[in-house]
């Protein structure tokens, strides 16, 4: 496994759960680029359009937060309002309280968040 080396300037004051978010971040993109250059003569698959709709429809759930937030909490009833507040409608920062407050791994996490925002599309 590839340790990562942070500048404690970068770290300093930091919010933890920010932090986890970003650092997975960063280990899903070093782990695709590691997949993309092992597969260069692969050709893609036809799942880049399926995401490609999932990230516009997030946008569409970020533009409506508001209204969504019952929603959530009803779905989710462990995040507090706090939570759901803070959270802005960003899909990460969701990702990453259903982590830390339900243990999901990251993959887990995600498939709840796309399968939620999915059905809104239905209602």
């Amino acid at each position: 496994m590839t340790r990562l080396n942070f500048p404690a300037e970068l770290l300093a004051g930091a919010n933890p759960d920010s932090l986890r978010v970003r650092i997975t971040r960063l280990k899903d993109l070093i782990a695709h680029v590691r997949r993309s250059r092992s597969n260069v003569n692969q050709p893609l698959k036809a799942t880049h359009n399926h995401n490609r709709r999932k990230a516009m429809n997030w946008d569409q759930v970020e533009g409506k937060w508001k209204e969504y937030k019952g929603q959530i909490k009803q779905k989710w009833n462990k995040l507090t309002d706090d939570d759901i507040g803070q959270m802005s409608g960003k899909k990460d920062e969701l990702m990453g309280r259903l982590q830390k407050t339900y243990g999901y791994t990251q993959e887990q996490a995600e498939r709840e968040v796309d399968e939620f925002s999915q059905s809104l599309d239905r209602h």
